[in-house]
């Protein structure tokens, strides 16, 4: 049997620009074919679509990184709703199918309701549909739907008492964290 860490295809092993002639597997992560393993081998495969009207220099992944960082994480966040936020815990990186952060808590409004669950991460609002999110069982413990750009999705589309965070005013309002310039 052939793992992944040694695929042969065709009775050759695979080799290409920053893999191991010998072995086919990635030198710039050795052990990833352990982790592909795990997940028996599978490689699931999402693709951005592209908005022509307005190209936005950065994916999904950089949002992520600004949700999980406090340093580049807007210290004042607001929902569409007006209401503050509070990042308690941006959760667990989810790097499977599913929403991105997992079990994350926010503290929400003047009331400071306290939120437990799952968020995902959108450059646009419109994305959590064009995504296919709204039904999806995966996707039913979403307690916020964080976007870069701000806009308002029909509160029947997410799940029951989710909040929408719009990323782009507070990652602007930081002079170190220039995102779009």
């Amino acid at each position: 049997m052939t793992t992944t860490c040694g695929r042969i295809y065709a009775g050759r092993k695979t080799a290409g620009k920053g893999r191991n002639a010998k072995t086919g597997q990635s030198s710039f992560f050795p052990r990833a074919c352990l982790y592909a393993d795990l997940i028996g081998g599978q490689r699931p495969v999402i693709r951005e679509s592209r908005d022509v009207s307005f190209v936005f220099a950065y994916s999904e992944r950089h949002l992520q990184c600004a949700w999980f960082d406090s340093v580049f994480r807007p210290e004042k966040l607001v929902t569409s709703a007006g209401e503050h936020v509070l990042v308690e815990s941006p959760g667990r990186w989810n790097l499977e199918a599913g929403p991105d952060f997992l079990d994350t808590v926010l503290v929400i409004g003047p009331d400071r309701r306290r939120l437990r669950g799952d968020v995902e991460i959108h450059v646009h609002p419109s994305d959590w549909l064009n995504h296919q999110h709204a039904g999806n069982k995966a996707y039913s413990r979403v307690i916020a739907h964080v976007s870069y750009f701000p806009g308002h999705l029909p509160e029947e589309s997410l799940p029951a008492g989710a909040v929408q965070i719009p990323l782009r005013d507070g990652l602007k309002s930081n002079p170190a964290f220039p995102f779009e310039n």
